[in-house]
């Protein structure tokens, strides 16, 4: 990591409570997108898309990313925007390949966001369940959507490393 390029006016740490907040609205998105997607299910009636979305997901954010993103960051070891940086700590210090890790972030935040929208679309087609149930799942998942990418401008517009991470949506 390249101190010189880091933003000086940037937060040393978040709170806590801020961490918190972040996660539990990621954990609800998950939740939500795990219900857009049950009425797909195997001859079985297992759900096995939603089941599948979930472990992949909570792994990738939960373990995957922190090992190869965040052991890379200026927040390691701290509480940065969502708290990952306390995760990453389990994890020696630059242990990950941060390009992979770059390059899986974009692949499993498209995947948390967009898997729920095609199936939201397709079950809606194909009359697999209610509107109304697909209706009372799909829009808080797009209201958390929203605010989680309006939470990620805010934060990385007050990050350290704004100037310097892949994924910043805040680079000025």
């Amino acid at each position: 990591m390249n101190n010189n390029k880091l933003f000086a006016d940037g937060k040393e740490e978040t709170s806590k409570a801020y961490a918190i907040i972040e996660n539990i609205i990621i954990l609800a998105g998950i939740a939500l997108g795990y219900m857009i997607m049950a009425p797909i299910t195997t001859a079985n009636g297992i759900p096995a898309l939603s089941i599948l979305y979930t472990v992949f997901v909570l792994s990738m954010l939960g373990i995957v990313l922190r090992k190869h993103v965040c052991t890379h960051c200026y927040y390691y070891g701290k509480w940065c925007h969502c708290g990952w940086g306390k995760i990453a700590s389990m994890f020696q210090k630059e242990s990950g390949n941060y390009t992979l890790g770059i390059k899986l972030a974009m692949i499993s935040w498209l995947f948390f966001f967009f898997a729920p929208i095609a199936s939201f679309i397709l079950i809606l087609i194909m009359g697999w369940a209610p509107a109304a149930y697909e209706l009372t799942c799909f829009i808080p998942f797009a209201i958390l959507m929203g605010a989680n990418l309006v939470m990620h401008k805010k934060d990385c517009s007050e990050c350290k490393m704004r100037f310097i991470c892949p994924a910043s949506v805040s680079k000025k």
